[in-house]
């Protein structure tokens, strides 16, 4: 998948393709141990780099400041001072 794409899922579809991955890496590395030549050998290539672009991408978004918007504090004191009768 190319980069553009997996920053268009949400957390819970990132988490979810990188369980897909991790767990269709297994398979090929078990078919790469016992001998057996891999249906696809650029598979195991596309899908680490896969990945590495899921995690790169997780990380992205958790250093990502996040924006509130806040509401002026000055403008309600103000108010509440010229509310209070002088003393």
């Amino acid at each position: 998948m190319k980069a553009k794409e997996l920053r268009a899922l949400s957390e819970t579809e990132l988490t979810a393709k990188e369980a897909e991955l991790r767990k269709s890496l297994m398979k090929l590395y078990g078919q790469v141990s016992t001998g057996t030549p891999p249906k696809n050998p650029g598979e195991i290539r596309q899908s680490k780099r896969t990945l590495a672009k899921i995690l790169t991408i997780r990380s992205e978004k958790s250093r990502q400041p996040k924006v509130v918007a806040a509401a002026p504090a000055k403008a309600s004191v103000v108010k509440k001072a010229e509310a209070r009768p002088k003393q």
